[in-house]
């Protein structure tokens, strides 16, 4: 796209018609103000983020083709919306990250993309505002589209509470609700934890519903449920669930949705007895009468870890697809003045035996380029590698045979002698993929050949296993580490096809 990286500064509503809809008639917006003190904000925010672009731009770890902001610091995935055809995905935005003595209170970033894989930087969305109900942060939250208009339903901060956001002129810029916050405070539930925040929104027949993510003492995280007929007026519906014992106090970032005839929910759980509170991402799979959620056994998202990857958030797109993107943990170099970006745009399926199958949605493959290595069926002694090729943007694909007792090492970001790699094994015996101290299994199901693809851009690493299980990984490799091999432990290994393909930088 032609504005793919470059950043567009905020400007006034009124220039684009903000008080006029699609047919040209007069939108009644007196309960969406417009706030000069608001537009003051965005603008000192647009002007924090301008002024560290190009150093961002030129720090060798900031990665090609996954998405982060110009500069300072991404969290949480926010607000992943379709409107008019085009992708929109919001982020939590530290746009002052870095300087001295800074608010390090969250604003909205904003993205665009017509394709899921080139996006265009938008204005800020929100900011914190002083004096107000969301004065030290316009924390996580989603956006709908109620009766043709794209809604943001936040939570603002102090306290947690929940608030709205409107834009009137195709989403390039937001007022707040006039009545703001619309859930001032949490239920009176006994024994409910500090926590509440994070609103989750979709539709339910002719009514909206929405959890809130928090947390009972004794008894693990829970999410709250409200019901409405307008997005203002909330009804308490009681606790969605509550799981995961004791030592969870919160259960943050809720996503709930239907796949086939079964309803998924994703939580990112904290836990006391954690350093840095943060466990791994999980999901379940179970049924939901309207009320109440009956969850099965709780499955990790992305075996990366809540290190590197935290906070995931999704949309349904006008083709029925469920589309994922998560908080991808951590900076470049040292000093460099940004931290933070977005993974891949991954597809969510359901699969017979109630599992997420998860794999990058098919538009990345539109980033491939120069075919590096085409290897055709070879066996791998035990203790042999395969040089397949070189580069620090690539996307890696191999097939073999999931069994035997043998063990397949994939190493990417590799240096000449050896001496440094970022390695993932897969034993064919027992399913086992590891990195380091992050472990999962791959089921076998009968099928033939195992798949296992790696993406590799620069500091990150995505492996998709068999669409089975998926491991986001960090990476800082030294200068000239950039070979990917594969090498056989134990017992020979049998590869069907290995390819791997030039990436393209989409800024």
């Amino acid at each position: 796209m032609a504005f793919v990286g470059q950043l567009v500064l905020a400007f006034s509503p009124a220039a684009c018609g903000a008080d006029r809809d699609d047919k040209g008639t007069t939108i009644v917006q007196s309960e969406w103000p417009e706030s000069v003190a608001h537009e003051r904000a965005l603008v000192r925010a647009e002007s924090s983020v301008a002024k560290v672009a190009a150093r961002v731009a030129k720090d060798r770890f900031r990665p090609g083709f996954h998405f982060l902001p110009p500069g300072r610091f991404l969290n949480d995935p926010d607000g992943c919306v379709q409107f008019r055809g085009a992708y929109h995905v919001f982020y939590q935005h530290l746009p002052f990250w870095g300087e001295p003595n800074a608010s390090t209170a969250p604003g909205w970033g904003h993205a665009v993309s017509r394709d899921l894989v080139h996006w265009q930087h938008w204005p800020i969305a929100l900011m914190p505002v002083p004096g107000t109900y969301d004065a030290r942060a316009v924390a996580s939250g989603c956006c709908v589209i109620a009766d043709g208009l794209p809604t943001i339903v936040y939570t603002s901060v102090p306290p947690q509470a929940q608030s709205l956001a409107r834009s009137f002129d195709g989403m390039r810029t937001w007022r707040r609700f006039a009545r703001n916050p619309v859930i001032p405070k949490p239920p009176a539930i006994p024994g409910l934890e500090d926590g509440f925040r994070d609103p989750f929104v979709w539709r339910h027949g002719r009514q909206w519903r929405m959890l809130v993510g928090s947390g009972i003492r004794g008894q693990g995280g829970t999410v709250l449920q409200y019901e409405s007929t307008d997005l203002v007026t909330w009804r308490f519906l009681g606790s969605l669930c509550t799981s995961m014992g004791a030592d969870c106090f919160q259960w943050e970032c809720p996503n709930f949705f239907r796949l086939g005839d079964r309803w998924v929910l994703i939580v990112s759980p904290l836990f006391r007895s954690i350093s840095g509170l943060r466990g791994p991402v999980q999901y379940t799979v179970g049924t939901y009468d309207g009320r109440r959620f009956k969850h099965g056994k709780w499955h990790p998202v992305d075996l990366g870890g809540p290190a590197v990857f935290y906070a995931p958030n999704s949309l349904r797109d006008d083709r029925g697809r469920r589309i994922l993107w998560g908080w991808i943990r951590g900076g470049g170099e040292s000093g460099a003045p940004w931290n933070g970006m977005l993974t891949l745009p991954r597809l969510l399926e359901l699969g017979s035996d109630l599992r997420l199958r998860v794999r990058a949605v098919r538009n990345v493959d539109t980033l491939r380029g120069e075919l590096l290595a085409d290897f055709g069926q070879r066996e791998l002694e035990a203790g042999e590698s395969l040089d397949v090729c070189r580069g620090s943007l690539l996307d890696v694909v191999v097939e073999f045979p999931l069994r035997g007792s043998g063990r397949l090492s994939f190493d990417v970001l590799c240096s000449a002698e050896g001496g440094h790699a970022t390695t993932v094994s897969l034993d064919l015996a027992s399913g086992e993929l590891r990195h380091g101290d992050n472990v999962g299994v791959l089921a076998r199901d009968g099928g033939d050949i195992c798949t296992v693809r790696l993406l590799v851009d620069r500091s990150v690493v995505e492996v998709y296993a068999d669409r089975r299980e998926v491991m986001t990984l960090r990476a800082f490799p030294p200068i000239g580490a950039d070979r990917v091999r594969l090498a056989a432990e134990r017992t020979p290994v049998r590869l069907t096809r290995v390819r791997a393909w030039q990436m393209s930088s989409i800024w």
